[in-house]
């Protein structure tokens, strides 16, 4: 059964920002890339939220990490 993924802001603003990165930085084949391999990976949560932990069990809730660009500091990354 497929399910319903969402979003968080600041899912969508990290995914939003790295590719606003790959498009300034590298090119076109890159930024599509990066596009086709997060929307893979979204379409393997839909099909298996378990592959992710559960904070909420009453609704079936499952979390991932949003999307980190190795370029930046470390340090920054929320966990």
């Amino acid at each position: 059964m497929i399910r319903n993924v969402i979003w968080t802001p600041e899912a969508t603003e990290t995914f939003n920002n790295n590719l606003d990165y790959l498009e300034k930085e590298w090119d076109l084949k890159v930024s599509d890339q990066f596009t086709e391999r997060a929307h893979s990976v979204i379409l393997k949560i839909s099909q298996n939220p378990k592959l992710y932990a559960c904070v909420d069990r009453k609704t079936n809730l499952f979390r991932s990490v949003s999307f980190w660009n190795n370029y930046q500091d470390p340090e920054k990354m929320p966990v």
